[in-house]
């Protein structure tokens, strides 16, 4: 069994995430919940769920999508929804529909990629430990962040979306973040 199998899902946590996070979803859009395997040789699981005015609605499955990633033998990292895409079996660029948060993953330097990306956007609308340690020149460990500032409206085009693809390119660049999350999808 993973080492995970005995930690339960923080309900409460997960609907802060999604309320935070998909706020400005539009109806008629679809979340892709994914999860894949921590080596990241294969996708684990991937669901497309329809947005309705009833975000919380989508709870009961995105807990059971999240317990499901502690119930195997193998790691399995749970990726939460960041966009809306046009239909529920792709998650590309080219079927993004809305673009909803600037997340910088900061693996190096956690605490003091956060003060500086904080200091010029602001208080992150929501922060993640993603589980992570990171060791400090003082030999302090930090927890690795994920650190997400919801837009004020979702990107909607594919100008929009290049440009919050840009944007989180040129805040990991800032801070030393993980280049590999800069695509909005």
């Amino acid at each position: 069994m993973n080492a995970c199998a005995s930690l339960p899902i923080d309900a409460e946590q997960l609907a802060r995430f999604l309320d935070a996070t998909c706020r400005h979803a539009e109806p008629g859009t679809y979340l892709s919940a994914r999860a894949f395997y921590d080596d990241k040789s294969q996708v684990f699981f991937a669901y497309g769920h329809k947005i309705t005015d009833d975000l919380p609605a989508l709870l009961p499955a995105l807990e059971d999508h999240a317990a499901r990633c502690t119930r195997v033998a193998r790691p399995v990292v749970f990726c939460p929804p960041l966009a809306t895409f046009a239909g529920p079996d792709k998650a590309t660029e080219s079927d993004l529909r809305n673009g909803l948060v600037l997340s910088v993953e900061c693996d190096k330097a956690p605490a003091a990629a956060r003060a500086k990306l904080e200091g010029l956007l602001g208080p992150a609308t929501i922060l993640v430990a993603s589980g992570g340690e990171w060791v400090n020149a003082d030999g302090e460990i930090e927890d690795k962040l994920h650190l997400h500032w919801r837009l004020d409206e979702p990107t909607r085009e594919p100008r929009e979306h290049q440009a919050l693809k840009r944007a989180r390119s040129l805040a990991a660049v800032l801070v030393g973040g993980d280049a590999s999350n800069t695509p909005i999808v």
